[in-house]
């Protein structure tokens, strides 16, 4: 029971011939790499404006002369993962665990040297969390002597000043590429085309396609939500189904999201939900936590580990949280579900 032809234009890793709206940022990315000397980019906008996209596609054009080495911080969240990732990106070799910082440096400088390099530090709002001020510095201390630039891509980021400090971003310099949130025009064109390529002809209604995109500026959100409906039934898709897809829809959405974490991301994400009224304070949501651990026969963390993956769960646009200081509850902060609808 499905109504998908061809599963790949609706997946989020895949690159289209040319992207949506995008061509003045294109324009400004592509402008900034045909240089002799590879810069330091800085492209930022809100989740599902393309900043991903825009990237994957534009380093697959690069010269032959430049070698491009992509990092998604989620996953080498800390300086000396991210560096044992480009080490094993550069040389093709696995890294071993037991490289102590100042050695990769080495190893990497050595292998540098002679050819041009460009990183993508994708996600970049995960690394900046765990000092990521040590990486950049290194990575601007080498890039004159190494012809090494960078694209640092960030959701939560339109300035680094306020990440790193003054030394790094003198050093750094990184030209500053925006994108805006889509219209609801503009994703209903993304969602059209893609529909198009993916699903069987006269499968989708005018009327879903509008509500759909009136419903969401996150295009990732909009195609896994178009998917997991087309999915699910083998009747043309009008607006009445996506609304009865919305909700496992979005948990699905959200489950893939904290996939790329661990048990206690999930299990705190729950436990915020599962508070009758917001915002709740952080030491509420330690106490309904640890209930969720116990139910699941799961260690609780401590309360600091916790805090850093609240921010985690900020990050990735899943709650909202506001710091108070002060008042009978001290230092604190109010924590809700991000509403993932217009």
């Amino acid at each position: 029971m499905s109504l998908v032809n061809n599963q790949r234009p609706l997946q989020p890793e895949y690159i289209p011939g040319s992207i949506t709206d995008r061509e003045s940022e294109r324009k400004a990315l592509k402008q900034a790499l045909d240089t002799v000397h590879l810069p330091d980019v800085l492209l930022h906008g809100p989740r599902g404006t393309g900043k991903t996209l825009l990237t994957r596609q534009l380093i697959t054009q690069l010269e032959d002369d430049i070698q491009h080495h992509y990092i998604n911080c989620i996953h080498h969240n800390t300086e000396h993962k991210a560096l044992r990732k480009l080490h094993t990106s550069i040389t093709g070799e696995n890294t071993p665990q037991g490289f102590h910082t100042s050695k990769l440096q080495r190893k990497i400088e050595k292998q540098l040297k002679h050819t041009r390099h460009l990183i993508v530090l994708d996600e970049a709002d995960f690394l900046l969390q765990n000092n990521g001020n040590s990486l950049l510095y290194y990575l601007s201390r080498i890039n004159k002597p190494s012809n090494l630039g960078t694209i640092i891509v960030s959701a939560h980021t339109a300035s680094l000043q306020s990440q790193i400090d003054e030394r790094t971003h003198s050093t750094l310099q990184p030209q500053r590429i925006g994108t805006e949130p889509y219209t609801s025009e503009q994703v209903y064109q993304i969602l059209s085309q893609r529909a198009r390529q993916s699903l069987e002809p006269t499968s989708l209604h005018h009327e879903a396609l509008t509500y759909l995109a009136s419903a969401t500026q996150n295009t990732k959100l909009g195609l896994h939500w178009l998917r997991h409906t087309a999915q699910n039934t083998d009747q043309p898709i009008t607006e009445q189904t996506l609304k009865q897809t919305q909700k496992q829809a979005h948990h699905h959405f959200t489950e893939r999201t904290l996939s790329y974490h661990t048990d206690h991301h999930r299990t705190l994400y729950k436990a915020i939900r599962d508070f009758d009224d917001y915002p709740v304070n952080s030491g509420q949501t330690y106490t309904k936590y640890r209930e969720h651990c116990r139910k699941q026969n799961l260690e609780p963390l401590s309360n600091r580990r916790i805090s850093d993956y609240i921010q985690h769960l900020k990050l990735h646009g899943l709650i909202e949280t506001k710091a108070h200081h002060g008042g009978k509850h001290g230092k604190t902060k109010e924590i809700q579900p991000t509403s993932l609808l217009q």
